[in-house]
């Protein structure tokens, strides 16, 4: 199980191990020795966590997964343009938002796939896996540089090839993208077979690769693997709601 002080320093890590604007010594446990100390000190100054009381921020509690995916939340900014769907995390949570970008994004899974487990501890297997999965994007999926896009709309039967601004942009929504790579899908996990979207991608060196969009439309698109689970053929997703801004914006 992760205590407090080992996950903020993990995320402290991820941003460079910066210090903190000043030490202080109003938190009494804390001692200016601890290898968490600048840590807990900076992630305190940015509102990643707040004290347990007025004197202290309890390095040593254990950490919840809800409390975990909400750190990662507020280091990631705090997006609150997530909703999310399990049934163990009411809407007046305080990670609710937290738990809604952390599935949305890609970042943590559910224990099931209507509940997240939010009062379960994290171990330090799951916050590692979510902070590899914080710093991942859909310019993974990608495989070259994109020199050509042909987009078919499976519905109105439209078809568009992009030009070179266009081709730039597309290659930019996926460098802001959240990348779900999925090899054996799970029972439940596996993507529609009737989407709205063919995207042919070409390569300068060459290659293509075939993405597809959901039935709901452009906000995810993914593309095949080659492989297989439980729950059907595996995938890489990317997810980012400007895709289908931009596909709008194309008229396709």
């Amino acid at each position: 199980v992760c205590t407090r002080a080992q996950i903020v320093t993990f995320i402290w890590r991820m941003a460079g191990s910066p210090e903190p604007s000043e030490s202080s010594d109003a938190f009494h446990d804390l001692p200016e020795d601890a290898y968490y100390y600048g840590a807990m000190l900076w992630a305190n100054e940015k509102g990643i966590i707040s004290g347990t009381s007025e004197v202290t921020l309890s390095p040593d509690g254990p950490c919840t997964r809800a409390q975990a995916v909400t750190m990662l939340w507020r280091y990631a900014g705090a997006d609150e343009g997530y909703t999310g769907y399990f049934t163990d995390v009411p809407e007046t949570a305080y990670y609710y938002q937290a738990v809604g970008w952390a599935i949305n994004r890609y970042v943590a899974d559910g224990t099931t796939l209507l509940e997240f487990g939010p009062d379960l501890p994290c171990t330090r297997a799951q916050i590692v896996t979510m902070l590899y999965r914080m710093q991942r994007t859909g310019s993974e999926a990608l495989s070259g540089e994109v020199e050509s896009v042909r987009i078919e709309n499976t519905i109105t039967e439209e078809e568009l090839s992009l030009d070179a601004g266009e081709i730039a942009e597309f290659a930019s929504i996926f460098s802001r993208a959240a990348l779900n790579d999925n090899s054996a899908p799970q029972m439940g996990e596996e993507q529609t077979s009737n989407p709205m979207y063919v995207v042919y991608v070409g390569y300068a060196g060459g290659g293509e690769d075939v993405f597809y969009g959901t039935e709901a439309g452009a906000t995810v698109i993914y593309k095949r693997t080659g492989t297989y689970g439980p729950g059907g053929p595996g995938f890489i997703a990317v997810r980012n709601a400007e895709m289908q801004s931009f596909f709008d914006r194309l008229g396709i």
